[in-house]
């Protein structure tokens, strides 16, 4: 998925030098973090399509460092896909690293030793991508805004004027996390905090009410879904 933006977390700036050109090269955005504490504020401020974390991102040197996988548990509960590097690969790692896929709350889409080299992790971050693309929800949503139509699998769908004015903002930004604090710009046209929009009970009940028109399940939605710590997003599946 030429475009996407990876967080690359290790703690060893030599292998962030290396790697990152050439993912740049790849076509891919990077965002680079050096410890927990910074892969933690990138996932929780900037929006990203994979996470590659260092499975010791505290310190080589100790072999009790798992540290790597509070980032990646981190980054499964805003959605983002992981794949957990290492220089010191093991069964025990992997396992560790894997024992969750496809459970609630899942750590890792993939493990990757260092000595396979960059070849190999471009590969599986190609593999990730391509499976949640493939896993995505097709949106069959379509809006236009010059015309005011709303379809929904072909159907017209009737909404307010602030509905109509919430969803076209989220469809034209093609995916993107936007704040509510964006959003209460938006709809309401009003210049609020940070704080302010995310106690904005209007906007909560806004984006309830606009659920309950777009999607098959409102207390599971799948089209307006909401990014822990960051936002909404529309799921356009493309």
């Amino acid at each position: 998925m030429s475009g996407a933006r990876i967080l690359l977390a290790d703690n060893l700036s030599d292998y962030r030098a290396s790697l990152a050109p050439l993912l740049r090269l790849e076509g891919y955005e990077v965002e680079e973090a050096d410890s927990v504490e910074s892969a933690l504020q990138k996932l929780e401020t900037v929006s990203v399509d994979l996470a590659l974390v260092d499975l010791r991102l505290t310190n080589d040197r100790d072999d009790n460092d798992v540290s790597g996988m509070e980032v990646a548990k981190h980054a499964s509960e805003h959605d983002v896909p992981c794949i957990i590097v290492t220089l010191f690969d093991s069964t025990e790692t992997a396992r560790l690293a894997l024992r969750a896929r496809g459970a609630d709350p899942s750590f890792a889409d993939d493990y990757v030793p260092k000595k396979y080299g960059p070849q190999a992790l471009l590969a599986a971050i190609a593999d990730v991508l391509r499976q949640r693309k493939e896993n995505a929800v097709p949106s069959n949503l379509v809006v236009d805004a010059e015309r005011g139509v709303v379809l929904l699998h072909g159907y017209p769908v009737k909404l307010s004027r602030l509905q109509f004015a919430l969803l076209t903002h989220v469809y034209q930004k093609k995916g993107s996390v936007c704040t509510r604090k964006e959003l209460v710009k938006a709809v309401y046209g009003e210049d609020v905090s940070e704080t302010e929009a995310n106690t904005d009970k209007r906007l909560e009940r806004l984006i309830r009410r606009l659920r309950e028109k777009i999607e098959e399940d409102p207390n599971a939605p799948q089209r307006l879904v909401s990014v822990q710590g960051l936002g909404i997003r529309l799921e356009s599946g493309e």
